[in-house]
């Protein structure tokens, strides 16, 4: 997906340590983000029928 592949390539001369540390925050971001709309994060993945 185009998408992982920009991701990859901004932060290709990251290190290791910057990797955690942004990995960490957008968890914790997306987490407080969805608790104010009142949903669960992640997100489920829609089941197939």
């Amino acid at each position: 997906n185009s998408r992982d592949e920009i991701s990859r390539q901004v932060t290709a001369d990251w290190s290791d340590e910057d990797l955690r540390t942004f990995l960490r925050l957008l968890t914790r971001f997306n987490q407080d983000l969805e608790a104010l709309r009142g949903t669960q994060w992640p997100r489920p993945y829609p089941t197939e029928t």
